[in-house]
């Protein structure tokens, strides 16, 4: 059974349509062949470079395929502090950290209140910095900010120095406990908290998680939970008695080719858009002035083709 009348004399007038502009683009073409050229042999030349990179003998694009899935070492609590301190490492406390280091540490936290100065003042003791390297705040865009300045400010000479901000939230007003622990934690320079993924992915580990695990965040945050559990049990053993370990995510096989998937994921449909706009602009400027001007109806009424 057939369809009706009307859907096929629409679907035969498209079809005409699209027709009709083709053979229209056709006859343009013929009469600006060096733009038509251009147009065709400028995106041959971006997919030519783009494959020309990935067939280099010695290109870092040529795939490589990782069979097996990537371990990384278990790391003790001993090993997380050894890699942050700049002393010696005794009782699980860093000691002896040289004057010079100390004048280059920083830790800002907020609120000023009992809790925060406490958690701040056991963290610089574990670290072994020096009680004038902490600084109270009272909200977390001052200490943003100060964390912020004072990153960038002591680090731009060759003396780079850490700088640590830690926010408490919704901390009780009468100095006690609270019921949940909610905090933020800034370590600029170290590990970056601002995005949970980074805005260009490349497969393989990457070097985030060793950033986490061996720059001292991890580590960090594993002091103030267990400071916080010890306070609100009375119980001490959380902080001696228990001691991390940490290891990061086994990554399963995958195809390393220094990121030029993505770069083709993410380029090849914007080349594919651009190789075709550029095509647009001048067919519909010669089909407008036509219909402006009204020389093609003067042609076929003279029967000039």
């Amino acid at each position: 059974m057939g369809s009706p009348p009307s859907a096929h004399k629409r679907r035969r007038t498209v079809g005409g349509h699209l027709l009709l502009l083709l053979w229209k683009s056709f006859l343009l073409r013929k009469k600006q062949w060096i733009l038509t050229l251009f147009e065709i042999l400028l995106p041959t030349a971006l997919f030519s470079v783009i494959l020309f990179l990935r067939l280099l003998p010695d290109s870092n694009f040529i795939p490589v395929n990782v069979n097996q899935t990537t371990v990384s070492p278990v790391l003790n609590e001993y090993s997380l502090l050894r890699n942050v301190c700049n002393g010696l490492v005794i009782g699980n406390t860093c000691q002896f950290v040289p004057d010079d280091i100390k004048k280059r540490v920083h830790m800002f936290y907020a609120p000023n209140v009992s809790f925060a100065a406490d958690t701040a003042e056991y963290l610089a003791t574990r670290l072994g910095w020096p009680p004038e390297a902490l600084v109270a705040v009272n909200t977390l865009e001052e200490m943003d900010s100060l964390v912020e300045q004072t990153y960038y400010s002591t680090n731009a000479n060759a003396s780079a120095s850490v700088v640590v901000g830690l926010h408490f939230k919704d901390l009780p007003e009468d100095q006690s406990l609270p019921n949940a622990l909610n905090y933020s934690l800034r370590m600029p320079g170290l590990w970056a908290t601002a995005a949970q993924y980074p805005f260009f992915q490349l497969p393989g580990p990457g070097n985030s998680p060793d950033k986490y695990v061996n720059n001292g965040f991890a580590l960090l945050q594993s002091w103030i939970d267990r400071l916080y559990i010890s306070k609100l049990t009375g119980n001490m053993s959380y902080m001696d008695g228990y001691k991390l370990e940490i290891e990061s995510y086994p990554y399963p096989p995958y195809t390393d080719d220094s990121g030029m998937s993505q770069i083709y994921g993410t380029l090849l449909p914007s080349y594919m858009i651009l190789a075709f706009v550029l095509l647009s602009p001048s067919l519909i400027k010669n089909i407008v002035h036509e219909k402006e001007t009204g020389v093609r109806v003067r042609c076929l009424s003279n029967n000039v083709e």
